[in-house]
């Protein structure tokens, strides 16, 4: 797709802009093609958490197994990835840094194939980690926060884009800031999330995203919620 489509089209790459985004082009483009977390191949990162749902993670084998190959092939895409951009770059080829760096990167944009390996890769390796904390230490009271947190997921997720980018979009401190303002709004967001979590927790069973998705899922083999 990115050597038959323009994958620039319709970009502002100075603001992260996107012309044309609610046109019916601009909004099919963004959702499957080029937006942010495209249907193409974002749908790879969900038959990869589909594959890895269906292990027993609850075997310390298994987290085992998922957390080495996880890592494994995250950090050979990592190496690979700088190989060919530091062989490329010497090479005669007519290709500028920022393409080369585009087309065997490993960064989001565009999503090609050797960040889908790091970035899948290392969920898993994650994924295994953190359940094996959960498992090990699960009655202490240091993870009880962070699980209440975990249960707010998609709450939280979206929480993150509305109201902490949003914040910052109204103050004018979303774009351009120091490293070190980063790091410390990001803290400031995951101790206000995890806090909201535990103070949510205490009086619903499922938080409001989390509720409103479990409302509109219906069973199979009947038309009543999950």
């Amino acid at each position: 797709m990115l050597f038959v489509f323009d994958y620039e089209k319709a970009w502002d790459w100075s603001t992260l802009s996107y012309e044309g985004l609610w046109t019916f082009d601009g909004m099919v483009r963004h959702i499957f093609f080029n937006g942010f977390h495209p249907v193409i191949p974002w749908l790879a990162f969900l038959l990869v958490g589909m594959i890895l749902g269906r292990q027993d993670m609850g075997l310390a084998t298994v987290r085992r197994r998922v957390f080495i190959w996880g890592a494994s092939i995250a950090i050979a895409a990592e190496l690979v990835s700088w190989l060919l951009i530091h062989t490329l770059s010497l090479a005669a080829i007519p290709l500028d840094q920022a393409t080369i760096i585009a087309f065997v990167g490993t960064g989001p944009m565009p999503p090609m194939p050797l960040y889908m390996l790091a970035g899948a890769g290392t969920a898993c390796a994650v994924i295994a980690a953190s359940i094996a904390i959960g498992m090990r230490y699960g009655e202490t009271a240091w993870i009880h926060p962070l699980v209440a947190a975990g249960q707010l997921a998609l709450t939280l997720y979206v929480a993150h884009v509305v109201v902490g980018m949003g914040l910052l979009q109204i103050f004018g401190r979303l774009e351009n800031q120091t490293l070190l303002f980063a790091v410390l709004t990001s803290g400031l967001f995951c101790i206000a999330g995890v806090t909201f979590a535990n103070f949510w927790q205490k009086r619903y069973k499922r938080g409001p995203l989390e509720a409103i998705l479990r409302a509109v899922t219906f069973n199979p083999r009947g038309s009543t919620p999950i």
